[in-house]
């Protein structure tokens, strides 16, 4: 049978507001029936505001009175739309009832049902025997009867709820009642348990769930580690959302070796203000002759102006030995100080003036690093422009301290002037650069003059040449680029200086190949008649512009010894140094690799290296090999790798090995099972401890309710951190 539409437009003026004096009501009969090819139902685009559309196979229309439908029934009201077998209307109180294959499709909920008793633009009524859907977000579930309650309120009776799909109901919650409030996009269930398939796995009477991904106050879920440290670890924490801007978390720790650690967290963010504030603190600790242990962290920012703002960088801990206790990883354990560091900058247009106050906690027994307090920093650096004249000043006035040694204060300052001539194709740029230096100490051990300063001009000269070509048939540019860089500073004798802040510059990364002073700091301006020589090639995809590799190889040549020394160090007199040479490119679409080696000709050997290989594919398979070598100092290798065995289950894993001392630093392997609505991880991992002897190990559990949250212990960051390109 051709469907014969029956319509009831501009409801206000055709059924609810018009009064008939009729005693008998007007029978509306049926449209004609619409040719054959031809659709006569509208679009909810092309629907009039507030409208009611009724559609079905047959039925009346009665103006006042029941209206029946039979027969394929859909009714539009704005964005709600129903579908039934049968359904009576009645147009004056807008009160619907249908029964038969019901949907019932509103902005947050989609229903079937049997029956449904409902007004329709109240969106109020009853809904029996209901399958549902929640529209703006996951969830759904079923219930014995629905209560609908205005368009964001409604109340399951008898309910289940679950993230999962139909038809892998891996878990659900089972209550007596859940109220859906989308007005809040907030879900409150009572009697709940919580079900493994059919399996009860533990029950709640109460529990609160967001209906969207937003923050909402409650217990959140509990999390589980295990360790030699601090034996089993229980935590339970609970959100306070204090406004949208602020908010709190305490999380109360069981600690069966130790005793029990309360640990909050508070987060703000205004205007002109951000933060987070933590305190851990755990009293009368089992394990430490009852020794009260905890740790304070603090991290601000105060924008005053677009300009200048404010920041703090703090944290304390109770002892030395916190970390060792409590830290989960050898990067935690093996932490040799704490910074504590308050900065106010302001930015100008070609300028920053930063002055800054930082300490340390000293966690270990190594040499302890000066205090600056404070330290004031101006940076004038004008916009670089071609074919001009290009000059910055820097300047320094610091205040250091430490006990039982040399103090006082040091100011710098540090004029630079170079020009850039040259195209695309060559360039050469000559620098000059005069730097300043004055003291003013206290407790001065190294001579009697305790207003020692310094002033030293260093002269360089930079050029380079950039070649190219095509090749494979026009698809990459193959490069050739030498460069030559000059730089020349004159002795001065600095040993009655002391060492604030100075140490040789490192000659295991490239970058030293190119620079003016071979000291980091202000304490020592090495004295330099040296010519740097290099040499790189790439290799371009046109295409993409994707760099497929490139190879560089350089050398630094002394023409005279460098007699600018650290204490307690040799003057040096090589003529040449070692030679740098650098190789990084792809081997395949999935496979990345770089190394790095500093070879010393005379020797015939190496002072450093280092080889990094990385694989990534689409199907997330990731494999990592690196290999580090300092001559005297350590030779380490690490192997890491995350491998999907199956669409849900995957292996990871972690090795880091000291060749030198033929023991393992950190061992990590886990094993993950993702489903469409639930994840879980195991992981376990064995690391060396600060006293560089002893080994701690643990256990971490995490588990997922996709929709409801995470019961676990951070695995999921520890993965990211140790397993470079790992993708949860």
């Amino acid at each position: 049978m051709n469907k014969i539409v029956i319509k009831c437009i501009a409801f206000a003026i055709l059924l609810i507001n018009i009064s008939y004096a009729t005693e008998t009501p007007t029978q509306w009969r049926s449209c004609p029936i619409p040719q054959a090819g031809k659709q006569d139902t509208q679009s909810p685009a092309d629907f009039v505001t507030d409208a009611i559309y009724l559609e079905a196979d047959n039925g009346t229309i009665k103006r006042e009175g029941i209206s029946t439908l039979e027969g394929r029934v859909d009714i539009h009201h704005n964005t709600q739309h129903i579908q039934a077998d049968q359904a009576s209307y009645d147009g004056v109180n807008d009160q619907l009832k249908a029964n038969g294959n019901i949907i019932l499709s509103t902005n947050n909920l989609r229903l079937k049902s049997r029956k449904i008793d409902y007004n329709i633009k109240q969106q109020t009524g009853k809904v029996h025997a209901v399958e549902y859907n929640l529209q703006q977000g996951l969830g759904s579930g079923k219930s014995t009867l629905v209560t609908l309650q205005g368009k964001n309120r409604a109340l399951l009776e008898n309910a289940t709820f679950s993230t999962c799909p139909v038809e892998q109901r891996s878990w659900h919650i089972a209550a007596s009642s859940i109220e859906l409030d989308h007005e809040q996009a907030m879900g409150n269930a009572k009697g709940v348990t919580f079900k493994a398939g059919d399996i009860p796995i533990f029950y709640t009477p109460s529990f609160r769930f967001p209906l969207k991904d937003q923050r909402l106050s409650g217990f959140l879920s509990p999390s589980l580690r295990l360790n030699e440290q601090s034996g089993t670890q229980i935590s339970l924490p609970y959100y306070i959302n204090l406004a949208p801007n602020y908010d709190a978390t305490l999380t109360p720790t069981l600690l069966t070796q130790r005793g029990t650690k309360l640990g909050t967290e508070f987060r703000y963010l205004t205007e002109n203000n951000s933060g987070k504030w933590e305190f851990d603190y755990l009293p009368n600790d089992k394990e430490k002759e009852s020794e009260d242990r905890s740790l304070l962290s603090i991290k601000h920012k105060t924008q005053f102006s677009s300009s200048t703002s404010l920041s703090i960088n703090a944290t304390d801990v109770s002892d030395d030995e916190y970390f060792d206790d409590f830290g989960d990883s050898l990067i935690t354990s093996s932490i040799p100080a704490l910074e504590r560091r308050i900065d106010l900058t302001t930015i100008g247009k070609n300028w920053i003036l930063n002055t800054s106050l930082q300490d340390f906690q000293i966690l270990d027994s190594g040499n302890a690093p000066y205090s600056r307090l404070p330290e004031i920093k101006f940076t004038y650096a004008p916009t670089k422009r071609k074919g001009q004249l290009n000059y910055t000043l820097e300047t320094e006035l610091v205040q250091f301290d430490k006990d039982n040694d040399i103090t006082g204060v040091r100011f710098d300052i540090n004029a630079n002037v170079s020009k850039r001539y040259g195209n695309a194709s060559w360039y050469i740029e000559p620098a000059f650069r005069t730097q300043h230096t004055q003291y003013s100490l206290k407790d001065n051990t190294l001579s009697t003059d305790d207003s020692p300063s310094r002033t030293l001009p260093t002269v360089s000269l930079d050029t380079g040449i950039f070649l190219d070509r095509e090749t494979s048939h026009g698809k990459r540019i193959h490069t050739l680029e030498p460069r030559l860089f000059y730089t020349y500073t004159p002795f001065e004798d600095q040993s009655d200086i002391p060492i604030f802040d100075s140490a040789t510059n490192s000659f295991s990364t490239s970058t030293r190949l190119f620079s003016q002073n071979r000291f980091t700091g202000k304490d020592r301006i090495g004295d330099a008649n040296q010519l740097t020589a290099a040499l790189t090639s790439r290799l371009i995809n046109i295409q993409t512009g994707e760099e497929e590799a490139a190879i560089s190889i350089g050398q630094i040549f002394y023409f005279s010894d460098r007699k600018v020394t650290l204490p307690n160090t040799s003057i040096a007199t090589n003529g040449s140094s070692e030679l740098a040479f650098e190789l990084a490119g792809k081997l395949n679409t999935n496979t990345r690799f770089i190394t790095s080696t500093f070879w010393d000709p005379k020797t015939q050997s190496t002072s450093s290296t280092e080889a990094r290989i990385h694989y990534k594919d689409i199907r997330k398979r990731v494999a990592n090999l690196s290999y580090r070598r300092l001559d005297g100092e350590l030779e380490q290798t690490a192997f890491s790798f995350s491998a999907p065995i199956n669409a849900q289950w995957n292996l990871v894993s972690n090795i880091e090995y000291d060749l030198l001392e033929k023991r393992n630093l950190e061992i990590l392997a886990g094993i993950e099972y993702s489903s469409c609505c639930w994840k879980t991880r195991f992981v376990s991992r064995r690391f060396l401890t600060s006293d560089n002897v002893s080994y701690d190990n643990a256990f971490f559990i995490e588990f997922e309710l996709k929709g409801l949250g995470s019961l676990g212990t951070g695995a999921t960051n520890i993965l990211e951190e140790q397993i470079y390109g790992y993708d949860q």
